[in-house]
């Protein structure tokens, strides 16, 4: 065995985006937030566009939805906005994480949830994840939603186990 050889290993990213830049839809009322958002996001791959540009189709797009918390107006805001941009992904940004509404969040098609407390590299990697197309829960809110779910199992209102899936998040 000849223990002169060396090994090189070429290491690659993990992630190696298409493009250099994911266009950013915000979708936000307040204007002290909407700027520190895009404050927040300034310098990273993530560029808040204020138009809708027509060359979308060739770019990630990722959409950022700030509510105070969930309302019936999410589900129909996610549609229009996968009509628009089909491979969108679309993050709620809010300062109320309900566990009951996150869950109507997730079925709406919602594919990540992110509070407004969280700092900015958490905040970023989060967009990241969502983007190479994770869902992103914080801990705490995942918690929550199986400790409703054993609550609701305990009560009666529910089948453990068996007729949920275990990757089915929204359930």
């Amino acid at each position: 065995m000849d223990h002169d050889v060396v090994y090189k290993e070429h290491i690659l990213p993990l992630a190696q985006p298409s493009s250099s830049y994911v266009m950013t839809i915000l979708i936000c009322q307040n204007t002290l937030i909407r700027n520190g958002i895009s404050h927040i996001l300034a310098g990273t791959q993530f560029v808040i566009s204020e138009e809708a540009l027509d060359h979308a189709s060739e770019v990630p797009v990722l959409c950022l939805i700030h509510e105070d918390q969930a309302t019936d107006e999410l589900a129909p805001t996610v549609e229009r906005l996968k009509a628009q941009w089909p491979s969108a992904r679309v993050v709620l940004l809010t300062d109320h994480m309900d566990p009951i509404a996150m869950a109507q969040a997730l079925r709406a098609g919602v594919a990540g949830l992110c509070s407004t407390a969280m700092n900015r590299e958490v905040l970023i990697k989060a967009f990241e994840l969502v983007m190479l197309g994770e869902t992103f829960i914080p801990a705490a809110l995942g918690l929550a939603l199986l400790a409703q779910q054993n609550t609701r199992v305990q009560a009666g209102f529910g089948v453990a186990g068996a007729s949920t899936p275990a990757n089915d998040f929204a359930s």
